[in-house]
């Protein structure tokens, strides 16, 4: 039987290499974006030339929880069910660790509004949608930034951490119908970083493997863990060519 797969923010960057990903595996896939109509309907397209399954994308603001609502009773209208939910949508900004005053109160809660209340109230709507479905899974893309607490701004490595966390704790409290698990990837090779060129160069000096990490990197884990890692539960999986070795 086909699966189905919701991801948010699978418009771009490893999001999109993620919806390809399944799609080219048989999933049926949903995906999220919030902005830019362009993007979303180029994965749409790509999707649909690789199978004829019933993908779809749909506009949400993840900070709005009303919209999260809208999103899953679409969800149920078109599909039903839900096998797995990627929550990959994120933001960040670029402040230096040391200048606590540019990290201003409205910068914390919309990085928190869409880093980890989002995630949460997903995967809150998800559940009953999932939980009669065979080995349903929940994955939420985290970031090296959990753990190394550096990262581009202070309130971005912290909610990473707690995405983490509440991946663990859900793990457990939805276990053992739905199991949830987190990827945390280093620097990835995508269309915002590859202005980075300093930056860049940097990491890929400091990582073992010699080389970023691609959003296809990510998918393979996604896709391992839901296919082939069925005792596994409450866990982040490091996704970083040994980065985190080097600090």
């Amino acid at each position: 039987m086909n699966k189905i797969v919701l991801i948010t923010g699978g418009s771009r960057g490893i999001g999109s290499d993620i919806a390809k990903y399944f799609a080219s595996h048989n999933y049926t896939v949903a995906f999220t974006y919030s902005k830019e109509i362009g993007p979303a309907h180029s994965v749409l397209q790509m999707l649909k030339t690789s199978s004829s399954l019933n993908h779809q994308m749909i506009k949400v603001d993840l900070t709005k929880e009303e919209e999260i609502n809208s999103l899953f009773l679409s969800i149920r209208e078109s599909y039903g069910a839900l096998d797995l939910l990627i929550n990959n949508a994120g933001t960040t900004e670029f402040i230096k660790h040391k200048n606590l005053e540019l990290l201003e109160t409205k910068i914390f809660d919309h990085l928190y509004a869409l880093n980890l209340r989002a995630p949460f109230l997903t995967s809150r709507y998800a559940k009953d949608l999932m939980e009669n479905r065979e080995d349903s899974q929940i994955i939420n893309i985290s970031s090296i930034a959990a753990t190394t607490a550096n990262g581009s701004n202070i309130a971005y490595c912290a909610l990473k951490a707690g995405l983490v966390n509440m991946t663990k704790s859900l793990g457990r409290a939805l276990a053992p119908k739905i199991r949830v698990n987190s990827i945390s990837p280093g620097l990835i090779d995508t269309e915002l970083t590859r202005g980075w060129d300093e930056y860049r160069s940097d990491q890929i000096s400091k990582t073992p493997l010699g080389r970023l990490g691609t959003g296809e990197d990510v998918a393979e884990v996604a896709y391992a863990l839901a296919t082939q890692m069925k005792f596994v539960t409450g866990q982040d999986l490091v996704v970083d060519g040994g980065r985190v070795l080097s600090i």
